[in-house]
């Protein structure tokens, strides 16, 4: 009875997953719009050999060939072998979200703070975060990509402990899938590898350890080496230079000058760039031009890039929930947007249009993602276990700060569960110190 006790918070992980992948079988709201890229960059794969994450036969889009690694369009081409659906994807979808929770409450378990506090807090902020589930079925990156980070977090903690061949080994792999995974990874391996030589350094190890890594190096240079072969350019991914004009200096200037004053001047931009002789060419113009933009008003830019991390981490997935429900007409800019061009007002219109049942959901999930960031917090500023404090903190700040104005909810997905360690702890730790004050 005692072992299918402990057991029960993975029933209901299992249980909440279940709900929400029949829903998802029944609406048939499997795609976002960044999901029909990593469709088309599958059927690319298959008909022409190539990363194009668009449509082959309409007029080619330079920059979408190298936007997107290729490991995710690779799993969806793997279960094209067997059938044409995309369930069997979402299966395992749902399977790995389900291990990854089950890999943190563990974690946390074995760490020392189990207890019946840390399994009801388990089960409540799973089904507070709608996300979880909800990129679980998803063509989308973020629930395969979460796993990497966790696997990448429990094997750096473990070599913390004890520097071996066979962490560095394992780390090593892992971040080379996540190269391989989301751009959003090009400075992951830089943090993890620093990390790798402190704890070398401080339990004076061998340096040899860190020989393992170079697989990262060559895993890197091999894809910038591919996307030289399809562009002419060495680089690892356009997306950077994208993100730079299109959304770091356009809000930018959008706080300062106008949504019409910034859409011309990016025209102008990409008219600039699209001229360029060469497509390294016209990288280096988007990306400067952006940054001269950003530097001529630094105020504003900190304003809508301090607005897109305070939404990072407390944004309920508005845009994911309609999507799932298939509710909003798929395509719309998204109240993102609207926030960045309107102000808070903008939230008033969506409110209007909303569903209570979903006004509801979202309510709860960000009053939650409030609570969320407390306790994290909370846990950072209490824990006397400093590399766990420390390692969380760099992971959880490097991809939270990486997306800039852009703190949509799907971008925090893969931090959830070291979020939900802080959660797990905190709780535990706050439980104990009021039994101890009351005994």
């Amino acid at each position: 009875m005692q072992e299918a006790r402990s057991y029960q918070p993975l029933f209901w992980l299992i249980g909440i997953h279940a709900l929400y992948f029949c829903v998802a079988l029944s609406v048939k709201g499997f795609y976002l719009i960044d999901s029909y890229g990593y469709a088309m960059q599958a059927d690319n794969m298959l008909a022409n050999g190539s990363w194009y994450a668009e449509d082959w036969n309409a007029p080619l889009l330079v920059d979408y060939f190298s936007i997107r690694p290729p490991l995710y369009a690779t799993l969806i081409v793997f279960f094209r072998l067997f059938s044409d659906s995309i369930i069997p994807l979402l299966v395992l979808q749902n399977i790995i979200s389900i291990v990854t929770c089950w890999m943190i409450y563990s974690f946390v378990v074995r760490n020392g703070f189990g207890s019946k506090t840390t399994k009801r807090m388990l089960i409540i902020a799973v089904i507070l975060y709608p996300a979880q589930m909800i990129h679980a079925n998803f063509v989308m990156t973020e629930i395969v990509f979460q796993f990497w980070l966790v696997s990448v977090f429990l094997t750096l903690y473990a070599f913390a402990q004890q520097p071996t061949w066979k962490s560095s080994l394992i780390l090593s792999v892992l971040l080379s899938v996540c190269l391989l995974t989301k751009p959003v990874s090009l400075f992951l391996p830089v943090i993890v590898c620093g990390f790798m030589l402190w704890f070398v350094f401080k339990k004076q190890s061998r340096w040899q350890l860190m020989i393992p890594q170079l697989l990262v190096v060559f895993m890197f240079h091999g894809i910038c080496l591919q996307n030289q072969h399809a562009t002419g350019y060495y680089h690892y991914s356009s997306i950077k230079n994208i993100n730079q004009l299109k959304y770091n200096a356009r809000y930018t200037l959008i706080a300062a000058r106008g949504e019409e004053y910034a859409d011309s001047t990016v025209a102008a931009v990409m008219q600039q760039a699209n001229a360029a002789t060469n497509y390294g060419e016209r990288l280096n113009i988007m990306n400067d031009k952006a940054n001269a933009i950003i530097f001529q008003y630094p105020v504003a830019f900190a304003k809508v890039y301090a607005k897109g991390v305070v939404a990072y981490f407390v944004d309920p997935g508005r845009f994911d929930v309609f999507h799932f429900f298939n509710i909003e007409e798929k395509g719309t800019l998204g109240l993102m947007h609207e926030m960045q061009t309107q102000g808070v007002s903008a939230i008033q219109t969506y409110i209007e249009k909303a569903p209570v049942s979903v006004l509801f959901l979202l309510l709860m999930s960000l009053l939650w993602n409030c609570c969320v960031v407390f306790l994290f917090l909370y846990f950072l500023f209490t824990t006397q276990n400093h590399t766990l404090r420390n390692i969380l903190f760099v992971l959880v700040a490097y991809i939270g700060l990486a997306t800039g104005p852009v703190g949509v909810s799907r971008y925090r997905v893969p931090v959830f569960p070291f979020l939900l360690i802080g959660v797990l702890c905190a709780s535990y730790t706050y439980i104990q110190r009021k039994e101890l004050a009351n005994a």
